[in-house]
């Protein structure tokens, strides 16, 4: 893939075949992912989470990186970020679902009158918070464990 010329890295790619359309796009895809890579010979490799103050992955960064932008609407570039290609079909949708608030919470069958008045809205889980998508995702602390 590469190699080092002085202290840094030169990319190199070698192909057993030449390219359709779609495997240009693909590279292209590809490229502007590694190109801003920095890799120095002389430091060990680490792979960081940007969307986290400690560069570490969780789900509640990850949510927050697809759901709401500073003015509370679904940020519509995440939604797309929900179809990539890898994910199965049914964690897109469900995905899908989440950012949009469409799953089938407490919270939103109340809204929608399909839960009677007197039925209670709090989480199956936990019961310490109404069952809304964001407790279920985030909050719940039977759900984190999962």
């Amino acid at each position: 893939m590469g190699f080092f010329c002085g202290e840094s890295w030169s990319w190199v790619f070698r192909w057993g075949r030449i390219f359709n359309a779609n495997d240009l796009l693909e590279f292209l895809e590809l490229w502007n992912c590694v190109w801003r890579c920095k890799i120095l010979a002389h430091k060990t490799d680490s792979i960081s989470w940007v969307d986290s103050s400690d560069e570490l992955f969780s789900t509640r960064s990850m949510y927050g990186a697809l759901s709401n932008d500073d003015s509370g609407a679904t940020n519509v570039s995440s939604l797309s970020k929900v179809w990539w290609k890898t994910i199965p079909v049914k964690v897109s949708a469900f995905c899908w679902k989440l950012l949009q608030d469409r799953i089938h919470t407490k919270e939103n069958l109340s809204k929608r009158n399909i839960l009677s008045a007197d039925q209670s809205l709090a989480c199956a889980f936990c019961s310490e918070s109404p069952e809304s998508a964001s407790h279920l995702m985030i909050e719940c602390q039977f759900t984190a464990q999962v």
